[in-house]
């Protein structure tokens, strides 16, 4: 998941930069997509002691 502002523009960005200064093997796998994973909660819990 991405902030609203980053674009699939921004990400091609991104990578282009990426590949210019380090080229890892498997950036090219790396993927812009969006998807709907319905209703979700994300929870916080303190560590105990």
């Amino acid at each position: 998941m991405q902030p609203e502002a980053v674009t699939e523009d921004v990400a091609a960005r991104a990578r282009d930069d990426v590949k210019r200064k380090k080229n890892p093997p498997l950036l090219d796998a790396v993927r812009f997509e969006t998807y709907d994973e319905g209703e979700s909660a994300q929870i916080f819990r303190q560590p105990i002691g």
